[in-house]
């Protein structure tokens, strides 16, 4: 397991609001914290469950079921604002302490975060976080019914949960809002969960009188649930003198190939559910790099977590069987040091002239330097060791793009791109070996 490092602004935290309760009760407080070349042995990743989204999980390790899950959304592309109600079933003679824990899609911001107890909805609003964990622990002495809700890493939020009643139930519920990319359509995240007792899903477009989507399963293994993108170009949205839009720059697309590369590899634990997939994520950045720059183009690649582990360095066409081997026995465990596999990656660069450096992680630094303005001060000095470009390969579904995105664009001679590992070759390549420009003007008449 990661040890997390605090977050200080990242939290968001809620305290109850009084609304909906019987006259004469104090509302307790929820928080809110707010295929390649034949050169490169391609590894075939094994179908893998994926980590459920949704998990609540007593202290003891207990993990309660999630008897009903009911998932509404509205899709106004391209926004969509999300609400699962979540229905958590304790089996045990003894009431417990729960930690719930919810990964949002990437992008998506939570909205709402509210807990029944007494019969009653209880909302959260937005408070500092020493005060809500300070609110918390009081309610609880008082067995009263707290929730605190706080961000965890990246994407991630863990709640603790008090009381969940012997042979009851728990009810939650969190809402969210998230942009749609351009043509992608509205994805409901389900797969993972285990068996449900029950499942519900509404999926309603704006201005529709009815959803276009309606299911209702019992004793079912959920699958995602997508509503496609409507066929009209989003324009835009304006309310007074507040405008949503789209701008795509008319600029021309130039070539900066991979010519001499570092990669720097995550195998930390946080990785471990998903290391096959991303070890095709590096066979397809190799790939990327031979059809691009030839097999003679310089490589480097090392394995970090906690400590830097060299793998190879010759030339991409050299990388193959063995070196996946390698990486396959070393395996993901222990902490992330993202500060020191950048530095790592600035000394190579002064002793061999590489001139990329692209980092395939998760995003989640939780060793050495872990503090935003630590991790880009590592990233800027690869400047002085001649690194003209840092890029990201996300992977992971818990994962922190907005970080990635700081570092990338943290101050080399060109901006960087953070790209998602699930694509394919072809878009991959692109995505690192075209031109990066930054700073566009944008003008409105009026």
């Amino acid at each position: 397991m990661k040890a997390r490092a605090p977050f200080a602004a990242l939290f968001i935290a809620v305290a109850m609001l009084p609304a909906c309760r019987p006259e004469g009760r104090t509302a307790p407080p929820i928080a809110i914290a707010t295929p390649p070349p034949t050169a490169v042995a391609m590894t075939k990743a094994p179908q893998v469950h994926p980590e459920p989204r949704v998990t609540l999980t007593a202290s003891d390790g207990t993990g309660l079921r999630l008897v009903h899950l009911d998932a509404r959304a509205v899709v106004d592309e391209p926004l969509a604002l999300t609400e699962m109600r979540m229905s958590f079933e304790n089996p045990l003679d003894r009431t417990l302490e729960g930690n719930f824990r919810f990964t949002l899609p990437q992008g998506a911001s939570v909205s709402r975060f509210a807990m029944k107890a007494g019969g009653f909805w209880q909302e959260g609003e937005v408070v500092e976080l020493q005060r809500a964990r300070r609110a918390y622990e009081d309610f609880l002495h008082k067995k009263q019914d707290p929730a605190l809700l706080e961000q965890a890493a990246g994407n991630e939020f863990s709640a603790r949960v008090f009381p969940i009643p012997a042979h009851g139930v728990k009810e939650l519920i969190v809402s969210y809002s998230e942009e749609i990319d351009a043509g992608a359509g509205y994805t409901l995240p389900l797969r993972g969960l285990p068996e449900l007792g029950e499942l519900d899903v509404l999926l309603t477009r704006a201005g529709a009188s009815h959803p276009e989507i309606s299911l209702h399963k019992t004793h079912t293994v959920p699958a995602d649930v997508t509503l496609p993108a409507q066929g009209a170009d989003f324009e835009g949205w304006q309310s007074d003198d507040l405008v949503l839009t789209r701008v795509r720059p008319n600029i021309d697309s130039a070539a900066e190939p991979l010519l001499s590369t570092v990669v720097l590899f995550d195998t930390s634990a946080s990785r471990a559910l998903g290391f096959a997939e991303q070890l095709n994520v590096l066979t397809r950045i190799v790939g990327a790099i031979i059809e691009g720059s030839g097999s003679q183009a310089p490589l480097a690649v090392a394995c970090f977590d906690q400590e830097v582990e060299p793998v190879f360095e010759g030339t991409a066409g050299g990388f193959g069987t063995t070196e996946v081997a390698r990486i396959e026995q070393h395996g993901a465990l222990g902490a992330s040091d993202m500060g020191r596999a950048l530095a790592w990656a600035g000394t190579a660069a002064k002793k061999s002239g590489y001139k990329r450096v692209v980092l395939v992680s998760d995003g989640v630094a939780t060793a050495g330097a872990v503090k935003d303005d630590e991790l880009l001060a590592t990233a800027r000095a690869l400047r002085d060791a001649g690194v003209d470009r840092l890029d990201a390969v996300a992977v992971g579904g818990i994962r922190d793009d907005a970080g990635l995105r700081r570092l990338v664009s943290g101050g080399l001679a060109h901006d960087g791109v953070v790209a998602d590992g699930a694509l394919d070759e072809p878009s991959l390549a692109r995505r690192l070996t075209l031109a990066t420009r930054s700073g566009i003007a944008v003008k409105v008449d009026g």
